[in-house]
């Protein structure tokens, strides 16, 4: 202390000693030195923010994640069209809660493409595209860990990253997710619609309608065909859901009955009631009082007056009389029940379940009892068919509503029939659906493939036809003139008459006009070009066929010197 004291006694004599400049400008220093720390102090303790989803987003967007993020209580900045939360929030957890009360925007594939960017140039294209896959799988699952109710969750993406080469129809991206709910119990619609939408804005590309949600059990949470038609109400939706669910419910019951078909109507009360009702009873007993009276009144034996002196005679006495009276009285407190009952629009009214058993189970337990039998006749069926019938009803009794008998029909159909004709009619019919998909998806692509041969064929029938005597003079380096004189003698010579066109023999060899004989022959005139040509190339050809490198060397020799 007596250190710290001294230096500070330094100080001041060191300060007194200065001028006024230094001791403004040491007192400056000191300011700005003590406004640094309480800067940083201030901004250690601010806490650090970080973008929600790393995207531009649209103002009507901003609002959105804004009012859901108020409501939530969670604090945010909005920088530019970005939303940045603390970078200590859970931010999966806060996606799956926004996502939940449908306060996110329904694109958000470019910030979930962030969150698993990846590039490495030394990898090929589908090794990138497989882990991207994985990585944004992983990504969704922990988002749709963190919605309400839900324990665990799996997502698997089916995107097709590689164009279809001889099709013009694209095979369209498809996910499937697997949602298990704590306890078990089945998916809410309107949390796998959020799973739903949350995947489809993930994943660039993916309508919504091609996500399916799924429970544990693997029972569809959804029903698109409902979902996209707008059309149906909440009540509609409902008797749906509730036909299916019976319908599955009598299914699993009846599962060791091959070929079951069943079918379920819910009939709905779309009516809503009130009812009041007020009983008024006895209540209880708030005060009691009882009393009790008794009254005696005594006489002597005989009767009054002389009696007479007969002898000794028996005395009676007459007892008295005696009267009790027993009074009670009692105050109640009367007891009012007030009830009052509400029933909502959408409740069941019946439930009606319609159940068909194939002839094969039939034959099946009639083969059973009877191992020795001949195969059943019609009426040994029937009478199978009774018995099995009293079994099914007791069994699925309790599934309808009221449960009752007279809400299930039961009966039994034949199944699959063996019949030639008609499995060859379905046979032309599946066979012409099958071909005319065909066409319609690879018939364009086909058309333009068989037109591409032709042109290539004649192509090439063009290039075979061409004159090999015009491109060999070409190559030498003949005149224009020379190789047309070569090609009208060549014409001249092909329209020639022959013997086997008038139908003789072949005509003998052309002899000169003038020559001794009986016959004159009739003799093409040419020009001296024509004649020249033709014998030039007879020579050459002849040359060809002598020494063929020899005239290789003297037309290439004369090509370059040319």
């Amino acid at each position: 202390m007596a250190g710290f004291q001294e230096t500070l006694h330094k100080a001041a004599t060191h300060l007194r000693g200065m001028t006024l400049s230094q001791r403004l400008a040491i007192l400056l220093g000191v300011v700005l030195v003590a406004g640094s720390l309480a800067w940083m102090v201030q901004w250690a303790a601010t806490p650090e923010y970080t973008p929600l989803l790393n995207q531009s987003f649209s103002p009507e967007d901003l609002a959105t994640i804004s009012s859901g993020l108020d409501t939530l209580g969670e604090p945010y900045r909005i920088v530019g069209s970005q939303v940045l939360v603390p970078a200590s929030t859970n931010t999966s957890g806060l996606i799956a809660r926004l996502q939940q009360a449908n306060k996110l925007p329904a694109d958000t594939s470019i910030g979930f493409e962030q969150l698993v960017a990846e590039a490495n140039p030394w990898i090929s294209q589908a090794e990138n595209t497989r882990r991207w896959t994985l990585a944004m799988q992983t990504e969704l699952e922990q988002v749709l860990s963190r919605f309400t109710g839900v324990r665990r969750a799996n997502v698997f993406l089916n995107l097709n990253a590689q164009k279809a080469t001889f099709s013009r129809f694209q095979p369209a991206n498809t996910a499937s997710v697997t949602l298990t709910m704590d306890g078990g119990a089945p998916v809410p619609r309107a949390l796998a619609l959020s799973a739903a939408r949350l995947v489809a804005g993930a994943v660039r590309g993916l309508p919504v309608e091609n996500v399916q949600v799924v429970d544990s059990t693997g029972r569809p949470a959804l029903d698109w065909d409902d979902e996209v038609d707008g059309s149906l109400s909440s009540l509609a939706r409902r008797q749906k859901q509730l036909e299916r669910d019976t319908a599955a419910k009598i299914a699993s019951q009846l599962d060791y009955i091959p070929d079951l078909k069943v079918n379920v109507q819910v009939v709905l009360d779309h009516t809503s009631s009130n009812s009041h009702e007020t009983a008024t009873s006895d209540g209880a007993v708030t005060r009691k009082r009882s009393y009790e009276e008794q009254r005696s009144d005594a006489q002597r034996g005989g009767q009054p007056g002389v009696q007479p002196n007969v002898g000794a005679a028996a005395v009676t006495s007459a007892s008295g009389t005696q009267e009790t009276r027993t009074e009670s009285e009692q105050e109640f407190q009367p007891s009012i029940r007030d009830t009052q009952q509400s029933k909502p629009a959408g409740s069941v009214d019946k439930i009606f379940a319609a159940v068909s058993i194939s002839r094969a189970y039939l034959e099946g337990v009639y083969r059973l009892n009877n191992p020795d039998a001949d195969p059943p006749t019609e009426t040994q069926i029937e009478e199978t068919f009774l018995r099995q019938r009293d079994r099914i009803v007791r069994q699925i009794t309790k599934l309808v509503y009221p449960p009752s008998a007279e809400q299930i029909a039961v009966d039994w159909h034949y199944g699959p029939v063996a019949i030639a004709a008609e499995q060859d009619s379905a046979s032309e019919v599946i066979g012409a659906g099958v071909s005319l998909d065909l066409l319609r998806r690879y018939g364009p692509a086909s058309g333009l493939g068989a037109l591409a041969l032709v042109a290539l064929f004649l192509t090439m029938r063009m290039a075979r036809s061409s004159v090999s005597g015009e491109a060999f003079g070409m190559e030498l380096g003949l005149p224009k003139e020379a190789i047309e004189a070569a090609k009208r003698a060549a014409a001249d010579i092909k329209q020639a008459p022959t013997a086997s066109a008038a139908g003789g023999e072949p005509p003998p060899a052309a002899q000169p006009v003038g020559v001794a004989g009986d016959a004159l022959f009739e003799g093409q005139e040419i020009d001296d070009e024509t004649a020249r040509v033709e014998k030039m190339l007879a020579q050459v050809s002849e040359m060809i066929e002598a020494d063929g490198d020899l005239v290789a060397g003297m037309v290439e020799k004369w090509a370059s010197s040319n």
